[in-house]
């Protein structure tokens, strides 16, 4: 709109933006009902807990419970998983590891003893060479 000029009486149209709040102010209206200035900081309220914290990653879901224990591990270009037999050459008393308690690991099981494989420490059962269980070599540092 164009102001109009000589009528100083007349009021200026102004936009939003350039309204002065306190025109506004209805007498005897409470202060919360006068806007505010956006550019003023106004006290922080509280914020609702982060329920995203409590909640358990999908990672975390997934990995084993005990800290060093591997599921699955690779060796000689292979995969092997927990139920799996390794070759004859883990079977043997070359690979067969005796002061498991050096290396941290869990006495072995009846009819089991620990081997190293692909840089991990695997049971498995004397007979079958099948896999019981497989640690990370990194528990051999702690």
């Amino acid at each position: 709109m164009p102001q109009t000029q000589g009528n100083p009486a007349q009021p200026v149209p102004q936009t939003p933006g350039q309204q002065d709040p306190t025109q506004n102010q209805t007498p005897g209206a409470p202060e919360s009902a006068v806007p505010q200035d956006p550019t003023q900081t106004r006290p922080q309220t509280e914020t609702a807990p982060d329920v995203t914290q409590n909640a358990p990653d999908a990672a975390q879901a997934q990995q084993p419970k005990e800290p060093y224990e591997v599921t699955e591990f690779f060796s000689d270009a292979r995969r092997y998983s927990i139920g799996d037999a390794v070759p004859e050459k883990y079977r043997s008393k070359t690979y067969e590891i005796t002061e498991w308690q050096k290396r941290h690991l869990p006495a072995p099981e009846a009819d089991s003893h620990w081997t190293y494989m692909g840089g991990n420490y695997v049971l498995i059962t004397n007979g079958e060479g099948k896999i019981v269980k497989a640690k990370s070599g990194d528990i051999f540092f702690h």
